[in-house]
């Protein structure tokens, strides 16, 4: 596992970001903070320089900035205790506890007033509706990817409760992004796409992505936001300071009022622009996830 890491790892982008008035010993190593895979490195500096002063702020030391090649890598990092602050996906956050990462949960992220909390939704043409999931046997079905939660973990978990299963009924494809699944259903090549409701109603239309023909047909219950954690073995200290201030702080309101953003407008606390800050839960949030891990048999999540 550890080779594994250092493979990982070697491969990443790294890179260290100043905050002004923040000066690391040099008996204290740096915070080092994974971000969600797929964030093109050029803007890292942006997108993440809220959480980066925030951290450097509240703890005294430098903050580094981690690029991990996927999930799998921010689960071996937090294991081999080479990173001390993570976004996960909700799955992913079950898979690392599941693993023995000693994870301590700051909150999940949230927009303004809105819940929360997202759904899976499955998308068909307009012209050619499916009845989920009782209507998928025999179905040419995309999914994003097994360690997507809309668009894997809670779609076959679906599938299993239908009564069908998994290997054969239905025709699976993981095609790699939630855009990839909705176009292959517009262009006729699946039947029937999974994705997230955030994904289909406002990322994909900001991307220009061509909606026009197809139609949501399913709902799932609601999943929890991306989760923001500390590794529970940083030295007490920085721990409780990066808790703190993770639990309190990492919102629009006192980011500006700390000095850290210089406005709201300007302000980005994740690569979702309509992330405002993060919202405190407990354990609970997540006792959906692993029925559907149970259900579809992902020991690893469950």
């Amino acid at each position: 596992m550890h080779r594994l890491v250092r493979a990982v790892l070697a491969t990443t982008t790294a890179m260290v970001l100043a905050c002004t008035g923040c000066v690391a010993s040099s008996a204290e190593s740096p915070i080092k903070v994974a971000v969600v895979p797929g964030e093109n490195a050029g803007s890292l500096s942006e997108t993440y320089r809220a959480l980066v002063g925030l951290l450097a702020q509240a703890t005294g030391r430098e903050v580094e900035i981690i690029q991990v090649a996927d999930y799998n890598g921010v689960v071996e990092g937090l294991l081999a205790e080479r990173i001390d602050v993570a976004e996960l996906g909700p799955v992913t956050y079950l898979i690392a506890q599941q693993s023995g990462a000693n994870l301590l949960l700051a909150g999940i992220y949230s927009s303004g007033q809105r819940a929360p909390y997202y759904r899976s939704i499955a998308v068909t043409r307009a012209e050619a509706p499916v009845e989920v999931p009782a209507g998928l046997r025999g179905k040419r079905v995309c999914m994003v990817d097994p360690l997507s939660t809309s668009g894997g973990l809670i779609p076959r978990a679906a599938i299993v409760q239908a009564g069908l299963p998994l290997n054969g009924a239905v025709d699976i494809t993981y095609v790699g992004g939630h855009d990839v699944a909705v176009a292959d259903v517009r262009r006729g090549l699946c039947d029937v796409a999974f994705t997230s409701d955030e994904m289909f109603e406002r990322v994909l239309p900001s991307r220009k992505l061509n909606l026009s023909g197809t139609q949501v047909v399913w709902r799932s219950e609601r999943i929890p936001n991306a989760p923001v954690v500390v590794r529970g073995g940083l030295d007490s200290e920085a721990r409780a300071r990066a808790l703190t201030s993770l639990r309190q702080d990492f919102n629009v309101s006192r980011l500006v009022a700390l000095g850290i953003c210089a406005s709201a407008a300007e302000c980005r606390i994740s690569s979702d622009p309509s992330v405002t800050g993060l919202t405190e839960v407990d354990e609970s949030v997540f006792s959906g996830l692993r029925t559907a891990c149970r259900l579809t048999g992902y020991r690893q999540c469950s």
